[in-house]
């Protein structure tokens, strides 16, 4: 049993180090790239987080009965990866989430996005994007501007160009990832905390309740998403006759 748990301490520490590695190599290309200061943790924290283990409760209470439809989304390819990723990368740009912005550059670099494409998204420059997807990204960008207190006049627009049904997947999506901003931001707080910063208004309390009901109970639901996904998949692709496991 000792052998076998530093045997897990070994491997996550290694994973957590190679993951460190990446992520201040990213930010520090992102720093140069872009004119969002959000890459450091050095002076005042300003960014915006959860103001308790209450607040995430009831974020996710509110996102549970919306998460079938961001899944159906996806299966039935009404937002296709990329436009997705566009959408979260400029929100966790606007929130300033530095963990969010580097997963999801990442999964757009390899879905053919290039380096200066993300970083405008990060800096809220839509000059790249066509249309309709700048539309629904300037939307995305305004909800998390305005903390969800967004003008119904922006989502009609959005409605109008995408229709209601992807317009409502485009608002579930928006909703996801800026609770996960605010998640990664918390969890940013308490590091700046540790390091001698605190975040004003916020507790260590607040901080590790946030980070406590994210483990116990947000991060195994979020696992039991993935597996569902991943069975619904196999079972259309049985259906289909071509057997294809994705990860």
């Amino acid at each position: 049993m000792a052998v076998a748990a530093a045997f897990g301490v070994a491997v996550g520490g290694w994973l957590v180090s190679r993951w460190s590695r990446r992520q201040a190599e990213f930010e520090t290309q992102m720093a140069k790239a872009t004119r969002r200061p959000m890459w450091g943790l050095a002076g005042q924290f300003q960014k915006r987080i959860l103001s308790g283990p209450c607040q995430l409760r009831e974020e996710m209470d509110c996102l549970l009965e919306t998460v079938p439809l961001l899944q159906d989304s996806f299966r039935n390819k009404r937002l296709n990866r990329l436009f997705a990723e566009k959408i979260m990368i400029a929100v966790s740009g606007v929130n300033g989430c530095r963990y969010c912005c580097f997963a999801h550059a990442r999964i757009a670099l390899a879905n053919g996005m290039s380096g200066d494409q993300v970083a405008q998204l990060i800096d809220g420059d839509l000059g790249e994007l066509g249309p309709e997807e700048a539309l629904a990204v300037a939307f995305a960008m305004h909800f998390a501007e305005t903390g969800g207190d967004y003008e119904p006049a922006s989502f009609s627009r959005v409605q109008a160009a995408l229709g209601s049904q992807t317009a409502e997947d485009v608002l579930v999506l928006t909703r996801v990832m800026v609770l996960a901003n605010l998640v990664g931001n918390t969890f940013d707080a308490f590091v700046s905390r540790v390091r001698g910063t605190p975040a004003a208004g916020s507790s260590v309390a607040d901080e590790i309740g946030v980070l406590l009901l994210l483990v116990v109970s947000v991060i195994p639901y979020g696992l039991a998403l993935a597996v569902q996904a991943s069975l619904v998949k196999t079972t259309d692709s049985r259906r289909s006759g071509v057997l294809v496991l994705e990860p």
